[in-house]
């Protein structure tokens, strides 16, 4: 008998730049082997052409919030057992509730430092409140998994890890053809292409891109720096661009689909991500799929997918000079880069997608 899962996401969006891309592939591949329902939290979001789904009619307290429980409820009296939330904090306590109350079980995905932020009082109650209710906090690897029962004495048993994965097939290499031709588009012909993607926050490095630009410039030549993203800090460094005259060097792209951003990495000789915290970057999978060499902090996330030779270009600290320095080794070393590009793309490879949809199943099969 197929497993019925109501997977609970904000929103379904094809043309997505974040990370949700890489969730509507697992989902539509999970809709062909379980009974699965798709809850859309965000009023203005597009159907998913897979599973079963619906989508809220209210966007406020208190409505969402009743609109959520009414559901769930008729859901779980349809038969679904097991709720599956992503990151939302009151969708998780409603589901954990009924299942605590009417049978079933609840899962809470969540892989972020939380401890790490501040947060109102009460936001800090609600969290507490679902690591008691929900029936298991899913997370991203082992790093995180101690995280939790360190920081909220959660029961071992009760955290299970789910890595998360990529759709090799979306991430072939271009051929030399291709690659000159969107070269050629993006006026980086002939250019060492160092790559920046993601979301443009201090917490991920985004204002650690022109220092570090900078020191490159000063020491090696024939280098152009992409910047794919968007968010708080483009305004801000988009200006800064301007104002220091660095629009040939630091070429800012603003968000792109994650459908296209595959053919971003495949013409990067070197791929850069100085952020302060990552627990399960998927921008590194998408670089490690292409087999793009990799510079990083030494965070929970980038250790836990790199190993070995691979983790020779983690940085201590996000330092722009430091970072500087191991971007200008990859740069002067081919032999080195191809080596690493070898690795990771052997790596990846347990991060593939049909892979990704086994493990997911296997979290609702009972012990």
């Amino acid at each position: 008998m197929k497993s019925k899962i109501c997977y609970v996401i904000s929103e379904y969006n094809p043309d997505s730049s974040s990370h949700y891309f890489h969730i509507y592939e697992l989902l539509e591949n999970v809709s062909s082997k379980s009974d699965l329902y798709i809850y859309l939290e965000n009023p203005s979001s597009a159907l998913p052409p897979f599973g079963h789904a619906y989508l809220a009619h209210f966007g406020i307290p208190p409505f969402n919030l009743i609109e959520r429980m009414f559901i769930f409820s008729i859901l779980k009296f349809k038969g679904y057992q097991n709720f599956y939330i992503h990151y939302s904090l009151y969708s998780s306590i409603i589901a954990s509730i009924i299942v605590r109350i009417f049978g079933g079980r609840s899962f809470f995905w969540f892989s972020q430092f939380y401890s790490h932020h501040k947060h109102r009082i009460w936001e800090e109650i609600a969290f507490r409140l679902n690591l008691d209710l929900v029936s298991f906090l899913v997370t991203s690897n082992p790093g995180m998994k101690e995280y939790f029962i360190t920081t909220y004495h959660i029961n071992q048993i009760k955290v299970k890890i789910f890595p998360l994965w990529i759709n090799l097939r979306r991430f072939p290499r271009l051929s030399t053809l291709e690659k000159n031709k969107l070269k050629a588009q993006l006026r980086v012909r002939n250019k060492k292409i160092v790559l920046f993607v993601h979301w443009l926050s201090p917490r991920k490095g985004a204002d650690k891109i022109i220092p570090i630009a900078e020191k490159l410039m000063s020491r090696i030549k024939n280098v152009v720096i992409i910047v794919i993203g968007g968010g708080p800090l483009y305004s801000s460094l988009k200006s800064e661009v301007s104002k220091k005259h660095l629009n040939k060097e630091i070429i800012m792209l603003g968000p792109i689909s994650n459908r296209e951003i595959s053919k971003y990495f495949s013409i990067a000789d070197i791929f850069f991500m100085p952020s302060k915290e990552e627990e399960f970057p998927r921008v590194v999978l998408e670089a490690m799929a292409i087999g793009v060499p990799i510079v990083a902090t030494d965070t929970v996330g980038p250790r836990y997918l790199l190993s070995g030779m691979e983790r020779s270009s983690l940085v201590k600290s996000s330092d722009p000079s430091v970072f500087a320095q191991k971007i200008i080794q990859l740069i002067n070393s081919p032999a080195t880069s191809t080596k690493l590009s070898q690795i990771e793309r052997r790596q990846v490879k347990s991060y593939d997608l049909l892979k990704g949809v086994g493990k997911f199943l296997r979290l609702f099969m009972y012990d």
